[in-house]
C-alpha cells in the first residue's frame, strides 16, 4: 500500500521518496522569503519600483540614484541578512538535532561569543583596519568548540553536560569581550560595539559572497548531516546495530554547525535567538519527526531579514540593530520553549 506521506519518484537507481509535508512547507517558506527579499530591495525611505529595482540589480541600468541605493546600499545588507540568517538557522537545527535539546544552540554554547571575542582581539591588534576578514570569527568559533568538547568530555547523547559547560564558557567569553572593548579607542570601540549588537549593514558583498559560496559548498554535507540525524533519533543500541558510528557522527555534525555559526557571526555579529527559533518553527511546519535543515535555514534567513527591516523602520531616522530586535522578540519565545511540554 502506498504511503501518502511521501512522493515516490522512480529512477534507474531505485525509488526516491520525498516527505510531502516537509517539501511543501519548504516551498511555502521559500515563496515568502522571495517576496520579503523583493520588498526589502524596493521599499524604504526612497521607494523604488519593482521594474526599476530589477533593472538596477540585474542589468546595472537606470537612474544613478537608484543604482546607488539598490546595488551599493540595499543589496549588500539584504545579502548579508539572508546568508547570515540561513547559516544561523541551519546551525541551530544541526545542534538541536544532535543534542536532542532545544537550547543547544551556538549562542548558549558560547560559539557566538568565541567568534565575537576573536573579532575584538583582531581589532585591538590591527586598530587601523576595522572589522577583520571572514576567517577571524571562524577561527574563534572553532577554538571555542574545541575547548568546549574538551571541557565537557565529548558530545553526549542528550547534550546536557555540553550545554551547562557551554553556558559557563559563554559568560566568560562575553566578559572578556566587554573588557577588551573598553580598552579600545572610541572610534574602533563604536564599530565593534555596533557589530557585537548584531548588525547586517557593516559587511559588504566582498565578505557576503565568499561566505555564501562556502555555505553553498557545504549544502551536500548539511543534507547528509540531516539524514544522519534522522537515523540517530532512534535508540543508541539500534543505531549502533545499523552500523552508524555515533561518536564520529556527532563530532562531524557539531563542527559543521560551528562553522555555519561562524559564517553567520562574520556577517551579522552574534545575533541572538535566531538559531533557537528557526529550528523550532521549521519542525512544527515539517512535522515532529523530521530534521528540516533546509527549512530551518530558510526561516532563519526570513527572521534576520525581517528583523533588519523592522529595526530600520521602527528606529527611523536611526536604526535599531538586528540583534536588539531578535532579543526583544526572542525573550518571550524562549519562555514559551521552556514552558512548553516536550
Amino acid at each position: 500500500m502506498e504511503d501518502k506521506r511521501y512522493w515516490q519518484l522512480g529512477t534507474r537507481w531505485g525509488n526516491l521518496r520525498f516527505h510531502r509535508r516537509s517539501w511543501l512547507s519548504l516551498a511555502l517558506i521559500l515563496i515568502v522569503l522571495m517576496a520579503a527579499t523583493v520588498a526589502a530591495l524596493t521599499l524604504g525611505t526612497l521607494h523604488i519600483g519593482l521594474g526599476q529595482t530589477l533593472n538596477a540589480l540585474l542589468f546595472d541600468t537606470g537612474n544613478a540614484g537608484h543604482l546607488l541605493v539598490v546595488r551599493e546600499i540595499r543589496l549588500p545588507r539584504v545579502a548579508a541578512a539572508l546568508v547570515a540568517g540561513a547559516a544561523f538557522g541551519a546551525s541551530g537545527m544541526l545542534m538541536q538535532g544532535m543534542a536532542r535539546n532545544r537550547l543547544a544552540t551556538p549562542e548558549f554554547l558560547g560559539i557566538n561569543d568565541g567568534a565575537a571575542l576573536a573579532m575584538v582581539l583582531y581589532t585591538m591588534a590591527e586598530t587601523g583596519k576595522g572589522l577583520g576578514p571572514w576567517w577571524i570569527p571562524c577561527a574563534g568559533a572553532l577554538a571555542t568548540a574545541l575547548f568546549l568538547v574538551g571541557a565537557a568530555g565529548g558530545v553526549g547523547i542528550r547534550g546536557y553536560r555540553v550545554l551547562v559547560v557551554g553556558i559557563g564558557i559563554s559568560g566568560m567569553l562575553r566578559a572578556f569581550s566587554e573588557l577588551f572593548v573598553s580598552k579600545l579607542n572610541l572610534q574602533h570601540a563604536s564599530v565593534i560595539y555596533d557589530w557585537s549588537m548584531g548588525s547586517v549593514g557593516l559587511q559588504g558583498l566582498d565578505v557576503s559572497i565568499p561566505v555564501a559560496w562556502g555555505m553553498a559548498a557545504a549544502i551536500p554535507l548539511i543534507l547528509l548531516a540531516g539524514q544522519r540525524l534522522m537515523v540517530m533519533q532512534f535508540s543508541e543500541d539500534l543505531v549502533v546495530n545499523l552500523g552508524v558510528p555515533i561518536g564520529a557522527s556527532r563530532l562531524v555534525i557539531y563542527f559543521l554547525a560551528v562553522i555555519l555559526a561562524a559564517f553567520a557571526v562574520t556577517l551579522a555579529g552574534p545575533v541572538s535567538f535566531v538559531a533557537l527559533a528557526a529550528p523550532v518553527v521549521a519542525c512544527h511546519m515539517a512535522g515532529p519527526t523530521r530534521i528540516p535543515v533546509l527549512g530551518a535555514g530558510a526561516i532563519g534567513a526570513l527572521l534576520v531579514l525581517g528583523a533588519d527591516a523592522l529595526g530600520r523602520y521602527l528606529g527611523f531616522p536611526s536604526q535599531i540593530p538586528v540583534g536588539v530586535v531578535t532579543t526583544l522578540l526572542g525573550g518571550p519565545f524562549l519562555l514559551w520553549v521552556l514552558l512548553k511540554e516536550p
